[in-house]
C-alpha cells in the first residue's frame, strides 16, 4: 500500500525559495517511495499553486473563502467565545488531510524567530495537526538561533516524532537543548531540487554574467542593515562590476509578488540605459526555471538564501548578504567558514562592503568552483537521505 505524504507550509504562492524546498522534499519522497502520494497543503483557498509536478493535490491550509466557514467560524468566535473551535472550521482541510497521512512534514521552523511574530500561531496550528496525526510527524528544516529556541518554542517543536535542522549551526543548537535523538541533521532539500531548463532572458550572455538579488526586507533595514547605505552599497557594487570588469549584471528576484521586484526597479533605474545590466522582469517563472537561470551565472551575490542554495548547488561562487543563522550555517557546511562567503547585512557601514567582498569573491572563484564541483554530490546525496524517515 502506497505512503500518504502530507507537507504543510506557509507560503508558497509567491515565495520561489518555499517552492525550492517543496519540490525538493517531493523529489526526495519520490526517491525513497515511487508510489507515494503526496498532498501539500498551503495559504488559502484561491492562492495555492498548483504546478509541482508529482502532486496528487494540494488543498489550502486555512479557508478563509468559504461564505460557510466564514459564519460557522464566526458563531465560535464570537457567540461561543471559543477560538479552538473557530480555528479547527478553517483549518479544517489541513485536519482532515492530517488524519489521513502516513507521514507529515511541517515546514516553518524559521517561523518561530521571534521578528515573525508567528509563535503562537504556529502552536496554535501544531496542535491541531499533532491532535489528528495518525502517522509519523516531523518537524522539518530548522534554522533557528539559540535566542529564539525558548523554553516554549522548545516544548512545542518537540512534540513532534522528528525533528530536522538543515545546517550544522542549528544542529548544536537544538543538539543542547534536545537531548533526546530526535534531532537529525539533512541539507536544505532546495540542494537536491532538479533544475529545468528555460530561455535565458534578453541581455544574458552566458560566461559574463553576475547575478545580484535583493531582498524587501533586508533593504527596508529590518534586520539592522542601515537601508540607505545598503543602497549605496549595492550601487558601489555595481559600478564596480561594470568599470573594473568584463562582466554584465541580471537583477535577480526570489520572492514574488513585489517582494524583490519592488527594491530592484530602484537598482536597475539608475543603469535601464546601460545595455550591460538586465532585470529580470518575469515573475511567472518558477523555482526551477530560476535555478536554471541561476546555474548559468559566473558569480551571484544575493540576499536570499534559497537564491544561493540555486547556485551553491550548481556550483556558482556565491556571496550572500546574510541575515540569519540559516546561511551563516550553511557557508560553515559546505566551507568551513563563513569569511568570504557571507557578509553579515547589519556590518554595511561604509558603503563598500559588499564590493570588498566581491573583489574576493572573483579572486578566488576558480578554487571556490573546484571546491563545490568536489563536495556538492556528496552533500546533494546527503540531502536525499532525508527519505529515511519515511
Amino acid at each position: 500500500m502506497s505512503k500518504r505524504i502530507l507537507i504543510t507550509l506557509n507560503a508558497l504562492k509567491d515565495n520561489r525559495g518555499s517552492e525550492a524546498l517543496v519540490r525538493g522534499l517531493v523529489r526526495i519522497c519520490k526517491f525513497h517511495s515511487e508510489d507515494c502520494e503526496i498532498i501539500i497543503s498551503s495559504g488559502s483557498k484561491g492562492e495555492i499553486q498548483t504546478n509541482i509536478p508529482n502532486v496528487k493535490s494540494m488543498v489550502s491550509r486555512r479557508d478563509d473563502a468559504s461564505l460557510s466557514a466564514k459564519l460557522k467560524a464566526r458563531f465560535y468566535y464570537r457567540i461561543l467565545k471559543n477560538q479552538k473551535k473557530a480555528e479547527e472550521v478553517h483549518y479544517k482541510e489541513l485536519i482532515r488531510e492530517a488524519k489521513r497521512a502516513d507521514a507529515i512534514f511541517v515546514i516553518g521552523a524559521d517561523n518561530y524567530d521571534a521578528s515573525y511574530n508567528m509563535q503562537g500561531l504556529m502552536q496554535r496550528i501544531n496542535t491541531m495537526i499533532l491532535k489528528a496525526a495518525k502517522g509519523t510527524t516531523i518537524m522539518y528544516d530548522c534554522s533557528l538561533e539559540d535566542a529564539h529556541l525558548t523554553d516554549e518554542v522548545q516544548a512545542d517543536i518537540e512534540r513532534f516524532d522528528v525533528i530536522t535542522v538543515r545546517e550544522s549551526v542549528s544542529k548544536d543548537i537544538f543538539e543542547k537543548k534536545i537531548k533526546n535523538a530526535k534531532v537529525k541533521y539533512y541539507p536544505d532539500p532546495a540542494f537536491a531540487m532538479l533544475p529545468e531548463e528555460c530561455e535565458l532572458p534578453k541581455g544574458y550572455i552566458e560566461g559574463k554574467m553576475v547575478g545580484i538579488n535583493l531582498s524587501n526586507l533586508v533593504a527596508s533595514g529590518k534586520y539592522g542593515a542601515h537601508a540607505e547605505k545598503l543602497l549605496e552599497s549595492y550601487y558601489n557594487l555595481m559600478n564596480y562590476i561594470l568599470e573594473q570588469t568584463q562582466l554584465n549584471i541580471i537583477l535577480i528576484p526570489h520572492v514574488m509578488g513585489g517582494a524583490d521586484l519592488s527594491v530592484l526597479r530602484t537598482l536597475y533605474s539608475r543603469y535601464e540605459q546601460n545595455e550591460r545590466v538586465v532585470l529580470l522582469d518575469n515573475e511567472n517563472l518558477n523555482a526551477a526555471q530560476l535555478k536554471y537561470i541561476i546555474s548559468k551565472l559566473n558569480y551571484l551575490v544575493t540576499a536570499r538564501t534559497h537564491a544561493s542554495i540555486a547556485a551553491y548547488s550548481t556550483c556558482v561562487p556565491t556571496l550572500v548578504l546574510g541575515y540569519s543563522v540559516k546561511s551563516i550555517g550553511i557557508a560553515v557546511d559546505l566551507f568551513g567558514t563563513t569569511q568570504g562567503y557571507v557578509m553579515s547585512s547589519d556590518k554595511v557601514v561604509t558603503g563598500m562592503e559588499l564590493t570588498d567582498n566581491f573583489k574576493w569573491l572573483l579572486t578566488h572563484g576558480d578554487e571556490i568552483k573546484e571546491h563545490l564541483k568536489k563536495h556538492m554530490p556528496a552533500y546533494i546525496d546527503k540531502a536525499l537521505k532525508t527519505g529515511e524517515i519515511i
